[in-house]
């Protein structure tokens, strides 16, 4: 639960270490259950597959058809897989299936094509006897974000704004009385780090439909006063599409 909030997971709450059905009283005899929510587990499933350590190891498992485990007695088990999309699209590379008396039949899922990943997150997606509901809409979802999503990348706000190359700075020593002061300017990209908003560090870009756009905002102090120091900072640049930011730059 720590890590599912560290991703931004607001409305996440885990009981059962397989996805069963659960409910939790606390010593104040509130209760909650054992929840998440579709954009969530999309969250999840996009910091497994892209940004966790053990990526790597998370795929070879999620890809892996089946696999025999032996005991210490000698007898052994024989696990399948049970996520069937990953013969059904190009570029299938993970996904878990997933069915409760609460939840119904759920799937999210990862496909990689053309350099971008797309990720599929469906929750109560038909009942008995309709459970291969979510392998056709998964495909549909995908193809939907395959054809009407392309990759556009954040940065270069310096040239498309025109940001002045230095600023004035009031009472600042010259060389000759009359004369006036002026600092360098840059722009300082932000420091990655894990945090809120299902994003992890700041973005380079984003999969966008065509008629969505990136609305660039800065502020910026037009005169200092001295004294000024190095790393000082003077304004900020942020890059927001559809009321969220996704990269801010100093």
């Amino acid at each position: 639960n720590e890590k599912a909030a560290s991703l931004g997971c607001e409305n996440t709450w885990f009981i059962t270490p397989n996805g069963l059905d659960a409910t939790e009283t606390f010593r104040d005899n509130t209760t909650k259950q054992h929840s998440t929510t579709a954009e969530e587990l999309a969250c999840i499933m996009s910091y497994c597959v892209l940004h966790s350590p053990k990526k790597d190891e998370f795929l070879k498992i999620t890809q892996t058809p089946s696999y025999t485990v032996m005991s210490l007695e000698g007898r052994n088990s024989f696990c399948t897989n049970h996520n069937a999309f990953l013969n059904m699209m190009e570029g299938a590379i993970s996904g878990k299936t997933g069915f409760t008396n609460l939840a119904g039949y759920c799937y999210v899922g990862a496909v990689e094509r053309n350099g971008n990943t797309y990720v599929v997150a469906l929750l109560a997606c038909g009942w008995p006897n309709n459970k291969t509901y979510k392998w056709s809409d998964t495909k549909k979802l995908m193809q939907y974000g395959i054809e009407e999503y392309t990759y556009r990348e954040f940065g270069g706000a310096e040239d498309l704004l025109d940001l002045p190359d230095r600023v004035l700075v009031r009472n600042g020593q010259t060389a000759y009385i009359g004369q006036r002061a002026y600092v360098p300017v840059e722009v300082v990209p932000g420091e990655s780090e894990e945090s809120g908003n299902q994003s992890f560090g700041e973005k380079e870009g984003l999969l966008m439909r065509p008629d969505e756009e990136i609305i660039i905002n800065y502020c910026m102090s037009e005169v200092l006063d001295a004294p000024v120091y190095k790393g000082d900072v003077i304004g900020g640049i942020t890059y927001e599409v559809d009321g969220v930011v996704y990269k801010q730059e100093d």
